[in-house]
């Protein structure tokens, strides 16, 4: 009979730097742990496999295994998750790691700016879409590594793809920000959906700031952090494990695991609203299918859904409840 591990966890951005690190330290707890790893190629996939195995001592256990998804590329991100979902129908913890540095103005093949859509929208798309399976294994946990660099950047929704202006720092600034407030408005659709805390959503900031000067810069691959030193490494992993944490949600912490708080853009909720419905629009502009009118046993499917709907069906339930106190 095959191991039923407490949690299935995905590790997006793992091949490198701090995804690899969560990776390697989620996997060492091999009683516990089946560890999925996300890298953009096979051969890089298959040394990260190899490497943790070889540090951990995994030689007789079999719990990680990887998935490969090219985030430039938006039809490799909805493979991806049917991928996920068809492979690790167990999945119950996502930590999202991926990001880039892009020195000069990139455009994806699907046309957009590279940063938005590696670090941003792969994320957006990717919850979404996971989210039915993740309510299903509750309780589930969803930890966004983020950055500290949030507090600067600023969304201009007439230059999202910064056709106008590029700055590299500004526009991974502007992509943490947007996964920052991503995060948290999943936490308050969760919360106005009635689902509590069966899903938790928080953001670690897990980074430190490095310079490279290399045309696309994976950043949890960059040489310049100092990984032994305030990364965020245990503060993730106690996010995804810790039993005592398991009804702590929409918060920020910083890489001691302290809790801080978020810059002012990031909690107001109709900024994280307008956000949505842009991420939304994107991606169905893309081609992805839309579950709007699809029907689940836990009610109307969350993916690409928005915090009004949410609301609405709140709103909708509490009447009912009133109506049949009533009757």
């Amino acid at each position: 009979m095959p191991k039923v591990y407490k949690r299935t966890i995905l590790v997006t951005g793992a091949t490198d730097g701090i995804g690899k690190q969560v990776a390697l330290a989620l996997a060492a707890n091999y009683r516990e742990n089946f560890v999925i790893i996300h890298g953009r190629s096979k051969t890089k996939c298959e040394q990260t496999v190899a490497a943790i195995i070889c540090e951990n001592k995994l030689e007789m256990e079999n719990n990680i295994e990887y998935v490969c998804a090219d985030f430039s590329r938006f039809s490799e991100i909805t493979r991806m998750s049917e991928e996920v979902k068809l492979r690790f129908p167990r999945l119950n913890t996502f930590i999202s790691c991926a990001s880039v540095l892009i020195s000069r103005r990139t455009l994806s093949a699907d046309g957009l700016e590279l940063g938005f859509q590696i670090n941003h929208l792969s994320n957006f798309y990717l919850w979404n879409a996971l989210l039915t399976l993740l309510e299903s294994n509750a309780p589930s946990r969803v930890i966004t590594v983020g950055s500290s660099l949030h507090a600067i950047g600023s969304i201009d929704y007439d230059d999202l793809m910064c056709e106008k202006i590029y700055d590299k720092y500004l526009q991974y600034a502007r992509t943490k920000l947007m996964n920052h407030m991503i995060t948290l408005a999943l936490h308050r659709l969760l919360y106005h959906r009635g689902l509590g805390f069966t899903v938790t959503t928080n953001v670690v900031d897990a980074e430190e700031t490095a310079e490279n000067h290399h045309d696309v810069t994976c950043l949890s691959a960059s040489r310049g952090y100092l990984c032994g030193r305030g990364n965020g490494v245990n503060t993730v992993q106690r996010l995804a494990e810790a039993p005592e944490l398991g009804h702590v949600s929409g918060k920020y912490f910083d890489s001691t695991g302290k809790e801080i708080r978020s810059c002012t853009e990031a909690v107001e909720e109709r900024a994280q609203q307008r956000l949505w419905n842009e991420d939304e629009k994107i991606c169905l502009d893309l081609g992805s299918p839309s579950p709007r009118n699809e029907a689940s046993p836990s009610g109307p499917v969350l993916h690409l859904g928005s915090l009004e709907a949410a609301r609405k069906h709140l709103l909708e339930n509490k009447i009912e409840k009133l109506q049949l106190s009533l009757n």
